[in-house]
Formats: structure tokens, sequence, C-alpha cells
């Protein structure tokens, strides 16, 4: 993924070990929210994305 994204000149973060309060506030401030596993379906993160109306893709 990290290969992809450089290739295509996409900015992104990864953030590790954040309070509730913390991930609330990178939801209402990111643009998008992807989330991409090849474990897991639908999760939380989705729902979370939503409650501050941001787009959310997932593959």
């Amino acid at each position: 993924m990290k290969k992809e994204l450089n290739e295509n000149k996409i900015d992104y973060e990864n953030y590790v070990d954040l309070t509730d309060e913390e991930v609330f506030e990178q939801y209402k401030n990111c643009d998008i929210v992807l989330f991409s596993s090849t474990y897991e379906g639908f999760g939380m993160s989705m729902i979370e994305a939503k409650i501050v109306w941001k787009t959310c893709n997932y593959f």
C-alpha cells in the first residue's frame, strides 16, 4: 500500500496508540477514511468515521 501511495504522490498519515479523544479529533480533521484490510470486514472505524460525516473507503 505504501508503495502505491508514494508512486501516486498521495499524502497520508498513520497514527497508533491514540486515546479516544485523539481518534475523534483525527476523524474530524481528515478528508477521507481509508480502511484497507485483508483480515477484517466492515469494522468500527467505518461507523466512527460516519459519525463525523466523513467519506469512507474500504476494500
